[in-house]
């Protein structure tokens, strides 16, 4: 169950129109009166505050000095210039009394304060706006805008991931979910999903719901479903058509062609007899479909709803037996989908029957009033065709309209627990009239036919010919206007609208009867207090804001690919339905993103309101401390002397007149009183007063005087009609959205053991070994393509980067990746671009893989390699990486060796070297021998000058030369190995000829 209030049970939001917020509300009279909102900060907390008017049954009466015999109730106004306000219930009319919806002209006196009066004319600059004392005022009198009153709350649940975040998953009661499944992995589904991506649109994917239902009715009709023997085959049933007749003949077009679209690959497979075989969906994914079936299903798949009777059934094809289908029929017909769960909001378990306008009610305080005469009325199919056909635009004389609303969000949030947190937002909210909606689809029966939805489960009910019983089942007179379907419409949605009119006359029921009472009347003093407790109920609930009665009557889920809608799903808030909403999305294509954006259609009632007939004074006399020797106004001294504010007026004789014309008129507060001074009414004393509240005070003491004149204690008044009607609302409210796609999990651990061909190849080998599942973080990322579907998948299953995944992949390891790169990796991510091949292990004619492989691959000697490797699923799905592998082959004189390290994540990048050059003990000294070093002049002719014949001179004798050859511009290599570790040092030594020239002169070897 929501709350109202508790954070802890959900996100708390309350709505209000723009005209009750201080800040920004055009209804200046209103602002005038104190009865908006204000926002005010307190402590840590933002709340919401208000200056609304206050109603006291021991302070605000008027009894003392009242000039009527009786005590009226005067709302006190916290203002610089209205003081009070009252209302007159025996002088309510009706707006329109033609109309069927109630309305009432309500009179409303405004008191000027005693103390800040500033005269006539400051009264009237005061309401018609203008400039006084150098203040602008703004004009009070707007005749022409209607105004809501309207103030609901909604509460929304938390995401799975918010509860995480919050840590609070086992503490917050209300929860939502979007997430994927994958169930199960074989050829037939491989065969299926590359169907699926082949198709032009989402629609023609089985729908879970749709498609089960047409197997049902097959089932009933030709053989058992899912188990049981194969059925007979009936005798020439061999094309879709005849098997449409056979199966729908009965039914709307739409779902005769869904049940042949479902069924067909089956049910007319000449090896295949009337169940549903264990590889339906290779069938399907092989079998021709009509294209006039196709178009037929994509129209009408745009739209799936879920009614009363689909949201209750517990028929097999009730929405909740399918949403608990046995894992093998889901793995055998649906084997991924995307999920979509919330708990639904409900009515109190001892809500109240019935709503009225004084009530000081919430949003958890009443039945669900509407959605009951909905529900019993068997008007949810109707309903919910006719919100989609307005929303598309197709219903006549009426559309949703964007309304603005301040929306206030209290929530928690990691920063503000336990408390929780307080927003403001300038919202809009898409809005119908629901009396307007109802109207409508009466008027224009035989406009908005379409056939783009279908009823969930209709193709199963029992469709009888009693479609025009009150309750039966009737979501097919949706799809055409005959006779028959016109009256069976007409008499639900007259029956109601008749509930719903007589539930808004009890709702705002105001107004007392003027009845003819005499003085002597036992009634008398009960007619005066019920009108005066109606007005004290009238006030507090016009002019003090109070939550409105809510009630969601439906959901609906919008689906959307790259921003466009592609299809709707809805559901009527029926009062059997569980608690949870869940949808199941089969009709989605693997790894492909989707956005849902799930709405509540909450109906609020509220008000509506305008201000009309102006009414100000001005003073035409004073009535001070009177005795009774002076009395000029012909009172008969009936009033005592004042003695405790000499020099104030006790009363002011004022006119009334019309501030937009100056013209004197009648005010509005009261009647003539039309007796004389022998009416029982006609006050002749003091003590009888002036009896009745519609009647004004001077009338019934001057049988000479108009309603254009009265008396008054309060320097100035202000009579205007409040005209009022009830109205409902229907809002289309955001609820969550969420953009994912079907995912399967990532796939297992890979081993590599690395080994060297022992021959001339110059290769290495690394046995490659699939290992065991088993619970970890997700696989870490190489390529920014792996940063993209870690993001998605972790995403789509609500998990942290920190949560464990529990779940193996469905999907076998269909390919190795190796990537190699010579340079020693500072991150993972440098092998990025390093793919040097990718080993499919799909066995030949099989649809097994092998489970390890010999990976063999050539390198150069004497150069470093760094290998990394993984497994990829048959989906796509990379699995965990190996170990980095550091590979060198050694070429030691023609003897090849290999050394192969592992290389951890904290050893990655280059090792920077900080003392280049080591001193070291003198262990041994290489010199030439001196035969490497004999000059050898065996090739100089020394008749030649000597700098023709200079390189013809060589190092070593010949002897030595002929026998080991020379030893210089040549390269040798010294190993010492140590006797007590064994390790190696391998030292290079080159002997150079260096050549100098002496023969030049300073001079010359400077230029």
């Amino acid at each position: 169950m929501y709350s109202d209030d508790s954070v802890w049970n959900n996100i708390v939001q309350y709505y209000y129109r723009p005209e009750m917020q201080q800040d920004y509300s055009i209804d200046h009279l209103r602002m005038a009166l104190g009865g908006t909102y204000t926002i005010t900060s307190d402590e840590e907390e933002i709340i919401i505050g208000s200056s609304f008017p206050a109603v006291d049954a021991e302070e605000y009466i008027d009894s003392e000095d009242a000039l009527k015999d009786f005590n009226s109730y005067k709302m006190l106004i916290e203002g610089e210039v209205i003081e009070k306000l009252e209302v007159n219930p025996v002088l309510i009319t009706s707006i329109n009394e033609s109309t069927v919806v109630p309305n009432y002209k309500i009179p409303v006196r405004l008191y000027a304060d005693n103390t800040t009066s500033k005269g006539d004319n400051f009264w009237n600059i005061y309401f018609s706006g203008g400039v006084f004392s150098d203040v602008n005022y703004p004009n009070l009198m707007n005749t022409e805008t209607v105004f809501y009153d309207e103030f609901f709350s909604f509460s929304l649940p938390y995401s799975k991931m918010q509860t995480k975040l919050l840590d609070a998953e086992l503490e917050i009661t209300n929860q939502y979910q979007i997430t994927c499944n994958y169930y199960d992995y074989n050829e037939s589904i491989q065969h299926y999903q590359d169907w699926s991506d082949l198709r032009s649109s989402e629609k023609l994917i089985p729908n879970m719901y749709t498609s089960l239902s047409s197997h049902m009715k097959a089932a009933d009709e030709i053989g058992e479903l899912c188990d049981g023997p194969a059925g007979t085959r009936l005798t020439g049933l061999t094309t879709q058509d005849q098997l449409k007749i056979k199966l729908a003949s009965n039914l709307p077009p739409t779902y005769a062609d869904s049940i042949v679209y479902n069924v067909s690959p089956y049910a007319l497979s000449p090896e295949l007899g009337y169940t549903i075989p264990d590889n339906y969906l290779s069938y399907l994914a092989q079998y021709n479909q009509s294209s006039s079936i196709e178009e037929s299903v994509i129209r009408s798949q745009e739209n799936i709803i879920f009614d009363k009777v689909a949201m209750t059934s517990i028929e097999p094809w009730g929405v909740n037996e399918i949403n608990s289908l046995d894992s093998w029929k889901r793995e055998k017909l649906f084997p991924y989908e995307i999920s979509i769960e919330f708990p639904r909001h409900k009515q109190p378990d001892a809500g109240t029957a019935t709503i009225t306008y004084t009530d000081d009610f919430g949003a958890s305080t009443h039945n669900y009033v509407f959605r009951n005469i909905i529900e019993d009325r068997g008007f949810s199919s109707k309903l919910i065709e006719s919100l989609k056909d307005t929303e598309e635009g197709l219903q006549p004389d009426v559309e949703f309209k964007s309304t603005d609303y301040i929306k206030w969000v209290h929530d928690l949030e990691p920063t503000s627990m336990p408390l929780g947190s307080t927003r403001f937002e300038r919202k809009s909210c898409e809005s119908i009239d629901f009396i307007e909606l109802l109207t409508s689809m009466y008027n224009n029966q035989g406009e908005a036919l379409n056939d783009n939805y279908m009823f969930h489960g209709l193709e199963n009910f029992d469709q009888g010919s009693a479609y025009i019983e009150t309750e039966t089942y009737l979501p097919v007179t949706t799809y055409e206007d005959s006779s028959l379907y016109r009256y069976a419409d007409s008499q639900r949605m007259l029956t109601v609208m008749d509930d719903v009119l007589d539930t808004l006359q009890s709702y705002m029921s105001i107004g007392i009867p003027r009845e003819e009472y005499t003085t002597d009347d036992t009634d008398y003093g009960t007619y005066i207090e019920d009108s005066m407790e109606q007005a004290k109920s009238i006030m507090e609930s016009l002019f003090i804001p109070k939550r409105k009665h809510t009630e969601v009557i439906a959901y609906k889920i919008e689906k959307e690919d790259n921003g466009q809608n592609i299809q709707n799903y809805w559901f009527f808030n029926a009062s059997g339905a569980q608690d949870e909403i869940t949808y199941k999305d089969t009709q989605v294509k693997y790894g492909k993103q989707y956005r849902y954006n799930v709405y509540a259609y909450v109906m609020v009632l509220a008000h509506k309101y305008r201000y009309s007939d102006f009414r100000l004074t001005k003073q035409i006399g004073t009535k001070d401390a009177m005795i009774p020797e002076a009395d000029p106004l012909g009172f008969g001294g009936r009033f005592e002397e004042d003695t405790e504010t000499p020099g104030v007026p006790d009363f002011y004789c004022m006119q009334f007149y019309d501030p937009t014309t100056m013209e004197s008129a009648d005010q509005l507060f009261a009647s003539d009183f039309e007796g004389d001074n022998t009416d029982p009414f006609f006050v002749d004393d003091i003590e009888s007063g002036s009896r009745l509240p519609q009647y004004s005070a001077l009338s019934q003491r001057n049988q000479w005087s108009t309603v254009q004149y009265d008396l008054s204690s309060f320097p100035q008044l202000a009579d205007f009609h409040l005209l009022l009607e009830p109205c409902i609302k229907i809002h289309k409210i955001p609820m969550f959205s969420k953009t994912l796609g079907v995912y399967d999990n990532p796939g297992n651990a890979i081993t590599c053991i690395p080994f060297q061909f022992l021959d001339a190849s110059n290769k290495i080998g690394f046995n490659a070994l699939y290992e065991d599942f088993e619970s970890d973080l997700y696989p870490t990322i190489v390529t920014p393509e792996d940063g993209e579907l870690m993001v998605n998948y972790l995403h789509a299953k609500d998990l942290l980067p920190v949560d464990e995944i529990v779940e193996f992949s469905q999907s076998p390891s269909r390919f190795i990746e190796i990537y190699r790169i010579t340079k020693k990796p500072a991150q993972y991510s440098d092998f990025a671009n390093a793919l040097i091949s990718t080993i499919d292990l799909k066995m030949k004619n099989s649809f097994l893989n092998y489970s390890d492989y010999i990976i063999p691959s050539e390198i150069a000697t004497n150069k470093k390699y760094y290998y990394l490797f993984r497994f990829v699923t048959e989906n796509g799905a990379p699995g965990h990486i190996s170990k980095v592998l550091q590979c060198e082959l050694i070429d030691d004189g023609g003897y090849v060796y290999s050394l192969f390290n592992v290389v951890d994540e904290e050893d990655f990048g280059e090792e920077l070297f900080t003392q280049v050059s080591k001193t070291v003990k003198k262990i041994f000294q290489l010199e030439p021998n001196m035969a490497q070093m004999v000059l050898n002049d065996e090739n100089v002719d020394y008749d030649q000058p000597a700098a023709s014949q200079v390189n013809l001179m060589d190092l070593g004798a010949s002897a030595i030369r002929d026998i080991d050859g020379s030893l210089w511009d040549k390269k040798f290599k010294i190993r010492l190995t140590s006797k007590k570790t064994g390790k190696k040092l391998d030292i290079n030594v080159n002997f150079n000829i260096q050549t100098e020239n002496f023969t030049m002169t300073p001079i010359e070897s400077a230029t």
